[in-house]
């Protein structure tokens, strides 16, 4: 960490995203900080490791307050002082939410190496969103299915949008067109600053990262 060309230099505007799970969106009206502190205890479990941050989303009405464990805010603020900390969750409801038109179930899922984010919209009101771990292609397949079970989402009236490290390849994919009238990807475009890695990679597959430097 000491020979980190990163770290070693300073910066006059720094962002930094977490993607922890414990995170929770509430509504503008009831928000403060007293409410989230219990909200996130009701869900998650009284700690006293971690401090609370919350991000004001684009789309009005919502608030996303999240967990950062001390130990990792008092590193990344020894090195970048006043640095701006967000949640994972913000730019990918920033974006959803502030859309002109979705279908009525519209589902985004975000993939990771070892966990994704579902983000679930109703007739343009947010449902759910929330991070899942997962070994297997069964796994996600199965959490995709207890949310389409739980809230009555109909093949023809779906739109199923993915982004990050999935293989189009894979067994998942047309099991997934089974599930959902539309299938598309959130593609980056070829001239980002990951131009070189598209080579070998598809253009979904770097959009989470890409759209927190924009």
């Amino acid at each position: 960490m000491s020979a980190s060309k990163i770290l070693g230099r300073t910066y006059r505007d720094v962002h930094c995203y977490y993607n922890f799970e414990e995170a929770i969106i509430i509504p503008e009206e009831k928000f403060s900080a007293t409410a989230a502190e219990d909200y996130l205890a009701l869900v998650y479990g009284e700690s006293n490791r971690h401090d609370i941050k919350y991000d004001t989303l684009l789309s009005p009405g919502h608030i996303n307050a999240y967990r950062i464990r001390k130990s990792i805010h008092e590193i990344v603020g020894r090195h970048f002082i006043l640095y701006k900390p967000h949640h994972s969750y913000s730019p990918i409801l920033d974006d959803i939410l502030t859309r002109d038109r979705l279908e009525v179930h519209f589902i985004k899922i975000q993939f990771y190496s070892n966990h994704i984010i579902l983000a679930f919209v109703k007739e343009q009101q947010l449902q759910l969103i929330q991070s899942f771990r997962y070994q297997t292609t069964d796994d996600v397949l199965y959490y995709l299915l207890r949310i389409t079970q739980q809230f009555g989402i109909k093949n023809d009236s779906s739109s199923l949008e993915i982004s990050g490290m999935f293989d189009t390849g894979s067994a998942l994919y047309p099991q997934l067109s089974k599930l959902f009238g539309q299938i598309s990807f959130d593609n980056i475009r070829e001239d980002t600053l990951f131009q070189s890695a598209l080579a070998n990679h598809p253009a979904h597959y770097f959009t989470p990262f890409y759209k927190l430097s924009v």
